[in-house]
This record gives structure tokens, C-alpha cells and sequence, in this order.
């Protein structure tokens, strides 16, 4: 048996030993645990000892020889066109006025496609934000932005009142829905 053979029978033999222990804890198991241990240790140490002693053998050592040939080699090696591409000058390229004005153009129009409830997106301070994401969302702030996405595509406050009570199943008792609710009518189309 080798080494690496007679580690693997001796771990398993543990785990045998730790699934006996788990079921029904002995002293004897644990006296057997103990003395397993002790093997499996001085037989890793043997093999270790082993491995390092065998690490440094000659076709190895060969081997790196001959990488670290190679490498110095190609540290030699000069490649006659790369002279021509340390002379050429990094060449930055140049702003075009038609692209500023294009992407200005492209950002206004952004603006003035946004929605007609954006205005109830910005409405939320961000004590607000941190309140109602706190007392009315459990914290979520995904949860938060989604539902204040949604309310900003509704058509009006009517809609989005049916949709916090009905669908959320909000309490309008609660003092913290009707803060929500104030922001939301005042932000809004009736």
C-alpha cells in the first residue's frame, strides 16, 4: 500500500470514527478518535518528509533549467519592429462638435420624454425615502423604488390609491401610509 493509499484508509476510518461519535458519543470511540488521529498525523508527516525529499530530483531540476534558458532567450530576443512602434506617437482622438451637439440633443430629448409622473419620483426627501422604505417597505429598497416607479406610470391618483390599498393591502389607518398618501395626491393627477 502507498503512502497516499494508507492516508485515504485512515481518513476514512475518521470519518467513520466522527459519524459513531456524532450518533453515540463513548469514551471508547473517542480513545479510538484519538489514536487515529495520531496515526493519520505521523503517517501525513512521513509521506510529506518523503515528497520533499524526492521534490528536487534531476530530470526537474533539468527541466527548469531549460525553462530558465528559454526564458533569458527570449529576454535576448529583440523584435526589429518594435522600434517602429515605440517612434509612432499615441494619437488622441479629437472631440467633433456634431457629436457634442448630438449628444446634447439626444439628452434633452431624454428629458422631455420622461414621464408625466416623474415629478413624483423626485417628490420623496430622502428622510422620506428612509422612513416609508423602513415603516411601509420592511426595509426593502428595491421594493420601494419599484412600487414609486409603478405609482409614476399611473394615470392618476385614484389608481394608484386602489393599487397601495387593494393590491398592497396598505391600511389607511396607518399614520405612515397617510404621509405616503399626501405625497403621492400631491404629486400626482387627481
Amino acid at each position: 500500500m502507498t503512502d497516499i493509499d494508507q492516508l485515504i484508509q485512515i481518513n476514512i476510518e475518521l470519518e467513520g470514527l466522527l459519524r459513531v461519535l456524532r450518533d453515540r458519543d463513548s469514551a471508547e470511540a473517542r480513545n479510538m478518535l484519538a489514536d487515529k488521529v495520531e496515526e493519520y498525523t505521523s503517517a501525513l508527516d512521513s509521506y510529506l518528509r518523503t515528497a520533499t525529499a524526492h521534490e528536487e530530483t534531476e530530470p526537474e531540476a533539468d527541466a527548469r533549467a531549460e525553462e530558465e534558458a528559454e526564458e533569458e532567450a527570449w529576454e535576448a530576443y529583440e523584435d526589429p519592429h518594435m522600434e517602429e512602434v515605440k517612434d509612432q506617437e499615441a494619437v488622441e482622438p479629437q472631440v467633433v462638435p456634431e457629436a457634442v451637439a448630438a449628444e446634447s440633443a439626444v439628452a434633452s430629448e431624454v428629458k422631455h420624454s420622461e414621464g408625466p409622473n416623474t415629478k413624483l419620483l423626485k417628490a420623496f426627501t430622502l428622510n422620506d425615502r428612509f422612513r416609508f422604505r423602513r415603516e411601509l417597505f420592511e426595509g426593502d429598497d428595491a421594493d420601494f423604488t419599484e412600487t414609486l416607479k409603478l405609482l409614476a406610470d399611473m394615470d392618476s391618483y385614484a389608481e394608484a390609491c386602489d393599487y397601495l390599498y387593494n393590491d398592497m393591502m396598505w391600511d389607511k389607518t396607518d399614520p405612515n401610509v397617510a404621509d405616503f398618501m399626501a405625497i403621492v395626491a400631491a404629486n400626482m393627477p387627481q
